[in-house]
């Protein structure tokens, strides 16, 4: 078997391509927990050009090289086999170093050798082919790809369900990693230590196909994490307004440190989680003094965790300022009782635009009280 691999591979990069109508390939995140120990997982997905007839695929083959920011899943590589039935095919996804190879290879099942079983037929409409699975090992921005070398497809030359003749072959191009729209964008996720217990508080933008949240927490950064929501909290659907959300946990204990963090669920079943939070207790109920703790981390480049403490009840102003002083953003401005906050900035402005590398300066503004952190992103 281990032959028949290797020399259908050493065909399929000869493969020559003049004249060839194109086939696409393309990696869809369709999970990503984004916190070092989370999951991520992508869709590796097949087309054929724009108003090409649809045909039946023979064979492909395709490498998807990963970063040492994530690190193969544990177990079986491939968990889902897609572009309708895969009878008649041999499928396998070998792991190799920093690297997945898909191989895929219809078979003749009939006994007389009379041709092969409907297979996967490809059309213009993305499909997936499998799905993969990575462990992310750090919080740098994941780098995923389709090695251009490697991309082979071949179809049989009559289109349909039962498929005679020899197989022809056609070029690839490789569309990258696809990170699609969220289903939720958040405004605002925060934290606050407060008498009852901890507050768990986020805004959303707007919402597609929302289904609705669960809230998880765990005593280490990178979990494991456990769902303390014994309900689903109902999402709003598809609306182009913000929603605010809040949940109590009020089961905490004195001199301990939680994190938290949303799973969100569309309505299709497909879940997307937000980075984890800190939230840290102490034996006192409520802080004794105003505080604004520095960021973390400190350089960032997607995100990074901001905490305060308010002694008592005040308006709060909590903004963040360019260097010439301009407001880019506002995370609070309301009035908040006492308590611990924590929240989680994007390093996006006002309108929801990413800033570019360079200092900014967080000011945290409680009735009298003032404090300043100085902060910086790194693109």
């Amino acid at each position: 078997m281990k032959r028949s691999w290797l020399i259908f591979l050493m065909i399929a990069c000869l493969i020559t391509t003049a004249g060839a109508d194109v086939t696409a390939f393309r990696l869809v995140v369709t999970r990503n927990d984004i916190v070092a120990g989370g999951a991520v997982q992508a869709d590796v997905e097949l087309r054929i050009q724009e108003g090409a007839a649809p045909r039946t695929l023979h064979s492909l083959t395709l490498d998807v090289p990963y970063g040492t920011e994530l690190a193969a899943w544990p177990e079986d590589a491939a968990t889902l086999w897609g572009l309708g039935s895969g009878e008649g095919y041999l499928g396998s996804v070998e792991k190799l170093a920093q690297l997945y190879r898909l191989l895929v290879v219809g078979q003749e099942v009939n006994a007389d050798g009379s041709g092969i079983p409907p297979g996967w037929l490809a059309t213009a409409s993305w499909q997936p082919i499998v799905n993969l699975r990575w462990r992310i090992a750090t919080s740098a921005p994941l780098a995923i790809s389709a090695r251009d070398a490697t991309l082979a497809a071949a179809y049989f030359e009559n289109p349909g369900n039962q498929p005679r003749g020899l197989a022809g072959d056609d070029e690839v191009v490789n569309l990258g990693l696809y990170q699609p729209p969220l289903a939720v964008e958040y405004a605002s996720f925060t934290i606050a230590l407060q008498a009852e217990g901890a507050s768990v508080c986020w805004k959303t933008l707007h919402e597609t196909n929302n289904l609705g949240f669960h809230v998880y927490r765990s005593r280490h950064e990178h979990g494991p994490f456990e769902r303390i929501s014994a309900e689903m909290i109902a999402g709003h659907g598809t609306t182009l307004e913000s929603r605010e959300y809040c949940y109590l946990d009020a089961r905490i204990e004195p001199g301990q440190t939680y994190y938290y963090l949303l799973e969100q669920i569309d309505q299709d079943g497909t879940v997307n989680r937000s980075p984890a939070i800190a939230l840290e207790t102490s034996a006192e109920a409520l802080p004794r003094a105003f505080r604004l703790q520095q960021n973390h981390p400190n350089p960032f480049n997607q995100d990074t965790r901001i905490a305060y403490e308010l002694p008592a009840d005040a308006e709060v102003d909590l903004t963040i300022a360019n260097v010439r002083g301009e407001i880019v953003r506002r995370l609070v401005s309301r009035r908040q009782t006492a308590g611990r906050y924590g929240l989680l900035w994007d390093g996006r402005d006002d309108g929801n635009r990413p800033l570019p590398s360079g200092v900014y300066y967080l000011t945290l503004a409680a009735g009298e009280n003032r404090a300043n952190a100085r902060m910086i992103i790194l693109r």
